[in-house]
């Protein structure tokens, strides 16, 4: 299930990311992206709902310990514009392109496309599905790091696998503390916020 499910992932991606090259429609190609991974991700959730059922229904910190994951995330989003940053200064890095072409359009396009659907869709597919399964056959820490590196590298990016593998292993943290995906839905939706707003005010 794991494999299959992040070579449908892959492809997906990957398809999309081509027509983003050939036509420069960063829009189109990021709604597309969206809906098509979300379509995947859910296909394989319903078929494997045992591996969701529980994690779903915790709502697993209580109101200071979301306020603490929100906390968490200003360093978090901070670091990561600085890598990039520094990146940027000596070698030409195209990363996130997807995500620019959602905010050339109204604010509710963003932020549906950025930074809600994504993080209730990948940490379904990576938190639920993919460590899940894992999970029945790997140890914890070898279950967070091959779910966290599949999730990095769906991302298509180089840089993205030096932000996105330690933010996979955050999540999976999340996880794995709380018993559940939504500490982990919340810190990820806080996260892309966070790169929105530092996008929209010129800061990175």
């Amino acid at each position: 299930m794991v494999i299959s499910l992040f070579v449908g992932l892959l492809c997906v991606a990957a398809t999309w990311l081509i027509f983003q090259r050939i036509t420069d429609d960063t829009f189109t190609t990021t709604l597309g992206w969206t809906i098509s991974l979300s379509a995947v991700t859910l296909f394989a959730a319903h078929r494997h709902r045992e591996l969701l059922t529980k994690p779903i229904r915790t709502f697993g910190f209580s109101a200071a310990g979301y306020l603490l994951v929100a906390l968490a995330s200003i360093p978090i989003v901070a670091a990561i514009t600085a890598y990039v940053a520094l990146l940027n200064r000596y070698f030409v890095v195209h990363d996130d392109t997807l995500s620019t072409g959602a905010t050339a359009h109204p604010v509710f396009w963003a932020v549906l496309l950025i930074a809600v659907v994504p993080p209730l869709i990948e940490e379904i597919g990576f938190r639920g599905l993919v460590y899940g399964a894992l999970r029945k056959t790997m140890t914890v820490g070898e279950a967070a790091l091959v779910s966290s590196f599949a999730f990095a590298i769906l991302h298509l990016s180089i840089p993205a696998l030096l932000t996105h593998w330690p933010l996979g292993l955050y999540f999976c943290w999340l996880r794995q503390r709380s018993q559940s995906l939504w500490p982990g839905v919340f810190a990820h939706a806080c996260h892309n916020l966070g790169c929105l707003v530092l996008f929209w005010t010129g800061l990175s």
